[in-house]
């Protein structure tokens, strides 16, 4: 699960993965369940990376070829072990960047709210607790 709190505090790269685990978690989810819904998902979820891609980059070339090739995986439903395996590579590369400090920029998100959030458990459930400072990052 994805917390606020991820997101507000993530780099560029981070923001990035946390993309690839909600892509992964779809064609996860459409495994076990054999549900279309979580299919079209990843297929959303895969035209938001392929939109954001920056083709002035050589790299985004191939990661758009990549992208692509999932797509028409995506399709046959027998295909999302192969489509799971090519994004958690993908993911893998960029968490490698994330631990080695290669171009991880600080926040994305300048001049934004902290944010402090915790888990608690319930007798049958996950919460969330987020505590907001009532400023919300204006500046006053």
């Amino acid at each position: 699960m994805i917390t606020v709190a991820q997101v507000a505090q993530a780099s560029d790269i981070e923001l990035l993965c946390i993309t690839y685990d909600i892509f992964l978690e779809n064609v996860q989810q459409a495994q076990e369940t054999a549900d279309d819904k979580y299919i079209k998902k990843a297929r959303e979820v895969l035209l938001i990376l392929i939109e954001n891609l920056d083709l002035s980059v050589p790299i985004s070339q191939d990661l758009f070829d990549l992208y692509i090739y999932v797509q028409k995986l995506l399709i046959s439903k027998k295909e999302l072990p192969a489509v799971h395996r090519i994004i958690s590579k993908i993911k893998e590369g960029y968490q490698t960047l994330i631990e080695q400090g290669i171009h991880v920029e600080e926040k994305m998100l300048t001049n934004t709210q902290n944010v402090y959030a915790g888990m608690t458990y319930g007798r049958s459930n996950l919460d969330e607790i987020v505590l907001e400072d009532n400023n919300r990052g204006f500046r006053i």
